[in-house]
């Protein structure tokens, strides 16, 4: 969509393993279609930054939102983001406003 502008701040010379870029890979894009088909957006900002040997991933949109009630539901798209970041075993926070959009914070080591 010509319409969406993704910002990416990726740190330089950054290094994921095999076994991981693969996952994350399939949670940056369940994020990136949620917000092209269902919040609207027209901008998103997609972060990675590594600190004392652990990553931290942030995606925000400027969408529609949700009830934050909906960020501990089972739909498929964030029950699928929340199973691979467990399989990771990291962390994962949602939150969301509806019109304020949506960010999406997870790390592991």
């Amino acid at each position: 969509n010509k319409h969406i502008k993704v910002v990416q701040n990726i740190a330089e010379n950054l290094t994921i393993a095999t076994d991981k870029s693969f996952p994350l890979g399939l949670i940056i894009n369940e994020f990136l279609t949620n917000s092209y088909k269902y919040a609207k957006a027209s901008k998103i900002n997609i972060e990675i930054t590594e600190t004392n040997e652990s990553l931290q991933f942030k995606i925000h949109d400027n969408g529609t939102g949700f009830d934050s009630k909906q960020t501990t539901d089972t739909g498929f798209g964030l029950a699928n983001m929340r199973t691979r970041v467990d399989a990771l075993d990291g962390e994962i926070s949602i939150s969301s406003k509806p019109k304020n959009g949506t960010t999406i914070l997870w790390c592991f080591s």
